[in-house]
């Protein structure tokens, strides 16, 4: 049962053993494309992973497209035999060859599934963005969907809810409860160590504010603390402001700016506290922004966050990790995430200490599900297609982060750190001069 020998040496060939014996069948023309080898990605970070992964899923879909042709012309022959018997035999073969053609055809999905995110994962590899042409989408993505999320959620705050970790855990909290305690435990954290006077007159920066939310939280926090917001959105500046004044706050204290958080509008040692919920993740250059972090922080003073991260490895991104990731990038204009790990070191790097980090995942899980709840009642629906296609990808992307947290590939990690005293950094190097030199001398 060969075809078409004379041409053997043109295509691609697979021996298939089956129920019928072995037999030599050829794959379709495009099945010869698969198995060409791809071009390396171009110095993209997990770039040796996407392109391992992308050219195996390539030659797995060639082998299935040669068991399917295979699997057809079998069904093809036991279908013929059971029109012309007739016989009870036949039916029971008739029945078999249906559950083994069901049982194909759920496999070939399967593998079809992961060579189509291997594809979209190897096509968004090579968009990895910088500052200058990202910076005016994120700002363009808010400025449109800003709106929207505080008409369909009913509330000025944009991030994750905290539902509580271990026995604590409570997923039936309200969603609004659940996120201003997200803002109360993050200030909990963040000041575990040394807890700051409410009453001073601090300077506070929240950086990637939204629509002011954190901003009125640390307000009514810190009563006597200048509360400055700095975010890419004009839109949010507006809105935040207006929001400001509708509380009674007065904005020489409490004001929200148009800055990046890669270049901070604040002058050197100039802030006592550095406020980042959920915005990090955006940022193309994590190191630069962290260096802007120890920048503008006065000595001893605090930096905590919380942002979206991609779980530690290795073990390496696989391909479902990979296309996850690439869709939530994609739906909201993420340049790349990094491992609550990667945050720690750069912190370390720009000289931050008393560094601390802390998984958070399972605290924020159910949230996902109340943002669909919110997406689906008649305000939501009505903003969704008021806005139109923007607005309603955004909205099915939920799904790309519930399916991140429940696999692992997505972690909510949370940072909290303080800037040394010079004197502190001279008495570090002289201890670890000291230390250098005693292991020298052994």
């Amino acid at each position: 049962k060969e075809r078409e020998r004379e041409r053997e040496s043109d295509a691609c060939v697979c021996t298939v053993r089956g129920s019928h014996g072995g037999a030599r069948l050829r794959a379709e023309e495009w099945c010869v494309e698969l198995w060409r080898d791809e071009a390396e990605m171009r110095g993209e970070k997990y770039g040796d992973v996407t392109h391992s992964v992308v050219h195996g899923s390539k030659r797995v879909a060639a082998g299935c497209a040669a068991i399917a042709v295979t699997a057809a012309d079998s069904l093809r022959r036991i279908a013929s035999e059971v029109l012309t018997r007739r016989d009870p035999g036949s039916m029971v073969l008739a029945a078999v060859a249906a559950l083994y053609a069901l049982v194909l055809m759920l496999a070939i999905s399967a593998i079809a599934k992961r060579f189509r995110r291997a594809q979209f994962v190897e096509r968004a590899s090579k968009r990895r963005e910088l500052a200058e042409s990202i910076n005016p989408k994120i700002a363009q993505f808010y400025d449109v969907r800003s709106d929207l999320w505080e008409k369909a959620w009913g509330s000025d705050d944009m991030h994750h809810g905290f539902y509580g970790l271990g026995k604590d855990l409570n997923p039936r909290k309200d969603r609004f409860v659940a996120q201003h305690d997200m803002m109360k435990q993050l200030l909990e954290y963040g000041t575990a160590e040394a807890a700051l006077n409410r009453e001073a007159s601090l300077t506070i920066v929240d950086v990637g504010c939204g629509i002011g939310g954190s901003v009125r939280f640390l307000a009514r926090e810190f009563p006597n603390s200048s509360v400055k917001g700095i975010t890419l959105s004009t839109r949010q500046v507006e809105r935040g402001n207006a929001l400001n004044a509708d509380a009674g706050l007065d904005s020489s204290r409490v004001k929200l700016l148009r800055g990046d958080a890669m270049s901070m509008p604040f002058e050197d040692n100039s802030v006592d506290l550095l406020w980042s919920l959920e915005s990090a993740e955006h940022y193309p250059d994590k190191l630069q922004f962290l260096r802007e972090v120890s920048r503008v922080l006065k000595p001893n003073g605090r930096f905590m966050m919380a942002a979206w991260c991609h779980r530690a490895c290795p073990p390496k991104l696989d391909t479902n990790d990979l296309y996850i990731l690439s869709k939530i990038y994609k739906k909201y204009c993420i340049s790349h995430m990094c491992a609550l790990e990667e945050f720690e070191n750069h912190a370390l790097r720009v000289k931050l200490r008393g560094v601390r980090t802390q998984d958070w995942s399972q605290a924020v899980r159910p949230f996902w599900r109340a943002v669909l709840v919110s997406a689906a009642t008649a305000t939501g629906v009505q903003e969704l297609l008021r806005i139109g296609r923007p607005a309603i990808e955004s909205a099915l992307a939920v799904r790309h982060m519930i399916e991140g947290f429940r696999r692992g590939t997505l972690v909510f990690g949370v940072l909290a750190a303080f800037k040394p005293t010079p004197q502190q950094l001279q008495l570090e190097d002289d201890r670890l001069a000291e230390l250098t030199c005693r292991t020298s001398a052994q």
